[in-house]
């Protein structure tokens, strides 16, 4: 598979996942989706995918967005800078842009670690004991435990 395609097919998972073809991602815009799952969440998660940014919203923040997204000019992709500027910094808590990267597989650096380690495809062999590892873990993907940070692994 060349890049083109790599990027073509990432683009296109994205772009599926949230119900839209392929080319809304080589097209600048916003695309708003309240979600009923982030209902009482104040979460606005802005998504940027080529050149356009998909937002997924607590439906709360629908009008104020959807009137923000229309101030500006129509092939703009709105930013968390945007909406910073417009409702002021005292009106988000944080703020993390998404930006969707990638690496294609062939640019991925070869590397071996130093002994006494070392580097081998995972087998049958090491379910048990990936098992026992899991186990001892948070399970929560975002783990942030400030009794016990060491307990905790992001994948």
């Amino acid at each position: 598979m060349d890049k083109n395609t790599f990027e073509n097919t990432i683009y296109q998972n994205w772009t599926g996942y949230f119900g839209y073809p392929v080319e809304t991602a080589q097209r600048s815009g916003t695309t708003l989706l309240p979600e009923s799952k982030y209902d009482g969440e104040k979460v606005i998660a802005p998504w940027y995918i080529g050149k356009h940014t998909f937002v997924q919203l607590d439906p709360t923040y629908f009008p104020q967005l959807e009137k923000l997204v229309k101030e500006l000019p129509a092939d703009n992709s709105l930013t968390g800078i945007q909406i910073e500027a417009a409702w002021g910094k005292d009106a988000l808590l944080s703020r993390e842009d998404e930006v969707l990267n990638y690496l294609f597989p062939q640019d991925l650096p070869a590397y071996l670690p130093k002994p006494p380690f070392d580097l081998r495809r995972l087998s049958e062999a090491d379910e048990e004991a990936m098992s026992a590892l899991n186990a001892g873990y948070n399970h929560n993907p975002w783990c942030i435990n400030k009794m016990r940070p060491a307990r905790c692994i992001v994948f």
